[in-house]
């Protein structure tokens, strides 16, 4: 299990979920699930401002399809990304590409794919008691990274385990809506990493966690290239994962599990659950009420 409260710098996952512009994205209120897609290309000579070609982003709220795609054609080169997210397959696709023409100078291609969602378990009738119990995500990608001189490959995938409720400020950071330490600061568990270079084929990736109480989760993956070339040169990179991160999930032994969206592979609707009831301390005050208003009519009858 992998706890938080200290771990290392996410400085490099900020450098992806950065490019956080305000853009047209509208969040629904509050967020419990979502599927969210941004492209950006950027070079040294060219303006960074939300809108195409630099910034092109797309988000569902209802957890079904987002895709983006952008292409930058700059002085040093061309950058082309593009992407999607749909939580309703626990799918994401990411791939980002560059290349530079013969001239000194820095141009970059990112791309990133979001999905999350709100879990909740329960045990027959009755919310599901966590204890130590350990449930676990399963990531299985299909990637490849090529890079010439020149040319960098700034990849990665996290997940992030988090405290019922925080997924609507982890979306909303996403659009510059929120701030980081309003998600981060409750976090259960997480699995982070930058891809190794080179990258080819299936790579799969087991996350065991024990959150200890229901949560929330997001899962990201980014592609990202760039070239800085000091020189007059020709590069190219490429980070290529559209064919594609997979996720699944398994709960705790006797656990049923239902999401928020009601669209993850092997999950409930939340609206299906079954309905809170009475804790057994609260049937007993009850109980008493009902025996004490029993003998004060009781009472009041002999006194007649």
């Amino acid at each position: 299990m992998l706890k938080v409260r200290q771990y290392p710098t996410v400085a490099s996952i900020l450098v992806g979920a950065l490019l956080v512009l305000s853009s047209t994205t509208a969040f629904a209120d509050p967020v419990a699930f979502f599927s969210y897609s941004r492209s950006v290309g950027q070079s040294a000579s060219t303006p960074y401002v939300a809108g195409p070609p630099y910034y092109v982003d797309s988000y569902d709220p209802n957890g079904g399809l987002a895709t983006s795609e952008t292409t930058l054609n700059a002085s040093e080169g061309t950058a082309f990304a593009k992407g999607s997210a749909d939580l309703g397959s626990g799918k994401l696709k990411a791939l980002a590409q560059v290349t530079s023409v013969a001239q000194a100078g820095y141009v970059s291609a990112f791309q990133r794919a979001d999905i999350g969602d709100s879990f909740r378990s329960f045990q027959g009738a009755s919310p599901f008691i966590w204890s130590g119990n350990e449930a676990a995500f399963t990531m299985t990608v299909t990637g490849s990274t090529s890079l010439t001189a020149n040319a960098s490959n700034g990849s990665q995938l996290f997940m992030w385990i988090l405290e019922p409720g925080r997924l609507d400020y982890y979306a909303r950071w996403l659009n510059g809506e929120a701030t980081f330490s309003e998600w981060n600061d409750h976090v259960l568990a997480f699995h982070f990493g930058p891809w190794p270079t080179p990258v080819s084929g299936d790579i799969t990736i087991p996350f065991n966690f024990a959150p200890g109480m229901d949560f929330d989760w997001a899962l990201g993956l980014i592609a990202l290239t760039e070239i800085n070339s000091p020189t007059p040169s020709t590069a190219s990179g490429v980070a290529d994962f559209f064919n594609t991160l997979d996720l699944t999930y398994a709960g705790p032994a006797g656990a049923t599990t239902y999401s928020a969206s009601g669209l993850f592979p092997e999950t409930l609707n939340l609206a299906d659950a079954p309905q809170s009831v009475d804790e057994p301390s609260s049937i007993a005050l009850l109980t008493l009420g009902l025996v004490g208003m029993g003998l004060a009519r009781r009472r009041y009858r002999l006194g007649e």
